[in-house]
């Protein structure tokens, strides 16, 4: 990014997409997302900085944020209705996650075929492309849901660093080769997931063999979105897209997963990979 930036600063505008990364800097006083002319967050449900939905737009130049906020005056106030919604989607995630009713859920219900419902769950899995503008980039941020990601912003010191605790204990217990990155300065990412690059397997077969253990891991991380395209391009052109979509397994860093449970799933893929 850095050297994109000394080829093209001021010649173009750099919006610098930090969606889930909010927290993350590149040394003690360089944030992700303020580092070129625009920033962008993520807030959503999945977000270690949640505020139900919504984000934040960052600008180095004043003005292009108030022409910014300007604009977003124009936007409908977020429906009461789809706010309850949201609220309960949410009650409903914690429930069914839990280890216990999840397992339950998968093993006797389902009977591990739990990926019928995978469009439901992981819908960033398969993006949609829309003709036109959808209905909620209108809608104005839910002010009432502030009062979430103040609460989060406490803690979110402590949830980075207890995830790059994790990241450690991967790193540790996973085979070397299949370890993307050395990171001499953790704090350069926020850890939502940790990914790490398969050398055998594609990451569904290693996906369905964690669910096996009782380990929902999304099996598709970096989506190749040319699969779900009208237009005719050949998976060839974009073989690093592919790669990435098939070959990127991004191991969970939440408050739920243990020393215990990083060290099982571990062992896991150093067998299929071996």
């Amino acid at each position: 990014m850095l050297k994109f930036a000394k080829k093209y600063n001021k010649r173009i505008k750099i919006i610098e997409d930090a969606a889930i990364n909010f927290g993350a800097k590149i040394d003690k006083n360089k944030f992700i997302g303020t580092l070129f002319d625009y920033g962008f967050y993520s807030f959503g449900v999945m977000k270690h900085l949640c505020t139900f939905h919504g984000g934040a737009i960052y600008s180095k130049d004043k003005s292009k944020l108030l022409e910014i906020e300007k604009n977003l005056d124009k936007n409908i106030n977020y429906p009461a209705t789809k706010s309850f919604k949201l609220l309960f989607f949410c009650i409903l995630i914690d429930l069914f996650y839990n280890r216990y009713i999840f397992n339950y859920f998968t093993y006797y219900v389902l009977k591990l075929s739990i990926r019928k419902l995978e469009k439901l769950m992981n819908p960033n899995v398969y993006p949609q492309f829309f003709n036109k503008i959808p209905e909620h980039y209108n809608y104005k941020f839910q002010g009432n849901f502030a009062i979430a990601g103040i609460e989060n912003l406490k803690t979110l010191e402590n949830k980075i660093n207890n995830k790059i605790a994790k990241v450690r204990l991967y790193e540790n217990n996973l085979d070397k080769k299949l370890i993307i990155n050395n990171f001499p300065f953790y704090e350069i990412n926020s850890f939502l997931e940790y990914p790490i690059l398969l050398k055998k397997n594609n990451n569904k077969f290693l996906s369905k063999e964690l669910l096996k253990i009782g380990y929902d891991i999304r099996h598709t991380w970096y989506v190749n979105s040319l699969r779900y395209s009208k237009n005719n391009y050949e998976f060839n052109d974009f073989s690093n897209c592919e790669n990435l979509h098939e070959k990127v397994l991004s191991l969970p860093t939440h408050d739920k997963i243990s020393e215990d449970d990083i060290i099982k799933i571990s062992k896991l893929i150093n067998f299929f990979e071996k």
